[in-house]
């Protein structure tokens, strides 16, 4: 996953390997970047890692 910050605006890129989707959340923390994710349908694992909405990975 790739986190960058720019102000408040967080991109989350999909670990998905050849996808190119992400997603940009404003919030005040990476923490609750990732949980706003997972809110828009993201996957998000404890390790950090993150999936798009198609790339979801099985449970």
């Amino acid at each position: 996953m790739s986190v960058t910050s720019g102000a408040t605006i967080w991109a989350i890129s999909c670990d998905r390997p050849c996808c190119t989707s992400q997603i940009a959340v404003a919030a005040a923390s990476c923490s609750q970047a990732l949980i706003d994710a997972e809110h828009e349908g993201w996957h998000v694992l404890a390790d950090g890692t993150a999936y798009c909405p198609t790339h979801r990975p099985r449970e």
